[in-house]
C-alpha cells in the first residue's frame, strides 16, 4: 500500500510539472491590454503596424529590437517610459523589396520582465504583387524612374538616360543580341530631344530647340523603325525615322502625333492622330506614308495608340470620345470599329497583340469612384488588373505562347509605381519606392 501511494503521488507531482511548463507566464508589472497585438503580420506594402500596442506598466521601462539590422526596416515609439502609467507603442515599416519575408521583434522590460511584440511583414502587398527589379530571363521592359529612362532586364534595372538630364524611355524592342529603347530627353534649357538607345548607347535623332519625343521602336531586318513627333515651333510634326533618316507623316499644318510602328513584310504601319480646323484629335493610321483615319466624327476626340499586324489584317488599338464627353476604349480591325467599354465610363485601349485567333488589348476604364482600373481584354473580354483603389493603366502588351506580359503603372497618377504583370501575378519593378517616387513601366518585349 506504500508503495502504490509513493508512485501515485510521483505521478501526480509529475503531471503537476507537466502542466506548470506549458503554462504562459503573464508578466504582473507590464499588462498589455490585448496580448493578439504581440503578433503582427503586415504586408509588404505596409507602412505600419495591425494596430498599435496598449499596455500598463507598474514601473519604468525600456526596449530594445532584435535581430541586430532591423532598424533598417522597422522602427517603433515610444522607446522607452520613465514612470509607471498607460503606454500605447505604434509601429512604422518601410516596404520590402527584398523578396523575402522578413521578421523582427521589440522587446519591453519593466523591472525584469519582458514582453515581445513579434512583426512578420510578408514579401507580398496587400495585392499578391511582389517588389523585384529583376524580370524573368527574356523580358524587357523600358520605362523610368525618378525622371530618368531605364530598362529593366533579368539583370535588374539599367539607367540610360543622362544624368544631369531627364529621361523618358518609351518603347523597347530586341533584335538578335541588340536592345533598342526610344523615348526622349530634355535639358537645363527645356529643349527635348527624340532619342534611341542602341545597347545603352544614345543616338539623338533630334537637336532641339523643339518639342520631340521617340514614341515607339521597330526592327525589322537591318532597317531600325522610330515613330514619334517634332514640334516645328508651333505645330507638331508626325515623324518615321528609318535608320535615323526622318520621314514627315504630316505637314506641319496641323498638330499630329504618333505613338506606335509595326513593320510587317515592305510595309510600314504607324499608329497616331492628326488635329482637324475644329481642334480635334482624328485617330489615323499610316501606312507607308499613306493616311488612312479611323475616326468618323469631326467634332470628337480619337486617338490611335497601338498597330498590330497579323497575315492581312491590321489592328489598331485606342479609344474614341463620344457625345457624352467619355472616351470609348476603341478596337479597329481592317478600318472598322469594335468598341471595348460602353462609354458609361472613361476608358482607353493602349495597347494591342494577335497570337492566332486571340486578340489581347491593355488600357484602363475608370470606375463609379472615379478611379482607373487596368485593363486586359482577350477577345472583348475584360479582366481587371489592379483593384480600383487608386488610380492605375495597362500601357503595354506581349504575348509569347502562353504566357501573357502587361506593363502596369499603379498607385496614383502623380506618384505611380512600375508594375509588370505575368499570367495573373504583379511585380514592382522600381528600387524606390517612397511615397513620392515616380517610376512608369510603358513597354515590355519578350524574347521567344
Amino acid at each position: 500500500m506504500k508503495k502504490y501511494f509513493f508512485w501515485l503521488s510521483i505521478g501526480v507531482l509529475m503531471l503537476h510539472g507537466m502542466t506548470g511548463c506549458n503554462k504562459e507566464v503573464i508578466p504582473e508589472n507590464i499588462q498589455v491590454a490585448d496580448r493578439m497585438t504581440l503578433d503582427q503580420l503586415v504586408n509588404a506594402d505596409d507602412k505600419n503596424g495591425v494596430s498599435s500596442i496598449d499596455f500598463t506598466t507598474l514601473g519604468p521601462w525600456t526596449s530594445s529590437l532584435t535581430p541586430s539590422g532591423v532598424s533598417s526596416w522597422i522602427s517603433y515609439s515610444p522607446k522607452s517610459g520613465k514612470t509607471a502609467g498607460e503606454y500605447s507603442v505604434s509601429i512604422t515599416l518601410q516596404t520590402n523589396t527584398t523578396g523575402k519575408d522578413r521578421e523582427a521583434n521589440i522587446n519591453i522590460v519593466c523591472e525584469g520582465e519582458t514582453i515581445t511584440i513579434n512583426v512578420k511583414q510578408k514579401a507580398t502587398a496587400k495585392d499578391g504583387s511582389t517588389y523585384n527589379s529583376k524580370v524573368p530571363s527574356g523580358v524587357y521592359v523600358a520605362g523610368s524612374e525618378k525622371s530618368k529612362a531605364v530598362l529593366w532586364t533579368n539583370n535588374g534595372m539599367q539607367k540610360l538616360g543622362n544624368s544631369s538630364n531627364n529621361s523618358y524611355a518609351r518603347s523597347v524592342f530586341v533584335s538578335g543580341s541588340d536592345v533598342y529603347v526610344s523615348g526622349y530627353e530634355s535639358n537645363a534649357q527645356n529643349e527635348y530631344f527624340a532619342i534611341l538607345w542602341k545597347n545603352g548607347t544614345a543616338q539623338y535623332l533630334t537637336n532641339g530647340p523643339y518639342l520631340a519625343s521617340a514614341n515607339a521602336v521597330y526592327v525589322s531586318g537591318n532597317d531600325v523603325y522610330v515613330a514619334g513627333y517634332e514640334s516645328n515651333g508651333s505645330r507638331g510634326v508626325a515623324k518615321l525615322w528609318k535608320n535615323g533618316v526622318a520621314q514627315n507623316l504630316s505637314d506641319g499644318t496641323h498638330t499630329a502625333l504618333t505613338y506606335a510602328v509595326f513593320v510587317s513584310g515592305e510595309d510600314a504601319y504607324v499608329a497616331g492622330c492628326e488635329f482637324n480646323e475644329q481642334d480635334n484629335a482624328v485617330a489615323k493610321v499610316w501606312k507607308n506614308r499613306v493616311a488612312q483615319n479611323l475616326s468618323v466624327s469631326s467634332s470628337e476626340q480619337a486617338e490611335a495608340l497601338s498597330v498590330f499586324v497579323s497575315g492581312s489584317d491590321v489592328y489598331v488599338a485606342g479609344y474614341e470620345r463620344n457625345a457624352q464627353g467619355k472616351d470609348v476604349a476603341a478596337l479597329w480591325k481592317n478600318g472598322i470599329v469594335q468598341y471595348l467599354t460602353n462609354g458609361t465610363n472613361m476608358a482607353r485601349a493602349h495597347s494591342i497583340y494577335v497570337l492566332g485567333n486571340d486578340i489581347y488589348v491593355a488600357g484602363r476604364e475608370v470606375n463609379t469612384q472615379d478611379k482607373a482600373v487596368a485593363k486586359l481584354w482577350k477577345n472583348g473580354t475584360a479582366q481587371n488588373l489592379s483593384d480600383g483603389t487608386d488610380y492605375a493603366e495597362a500601357e503595354s502588351i506581349f504575348v509569347s505562347g502562353s504566357d501573357v506580359f502587361v506593363t502596369v503603372n499603379d498607385g496614383g497618377i502623380l506618384f505611380s509605381k512600375a508594375k509588370l504583370w505575368h499570367n495573373g501575378k504583379a511585380q514592382f519593378l522600381g528600387t524606390d519606392f517612397s511615397a513620392l517616387t515616380s517610376s512608369q513601366a510603358k513597354s515590355v518585349f519578350v524574347v521567344k
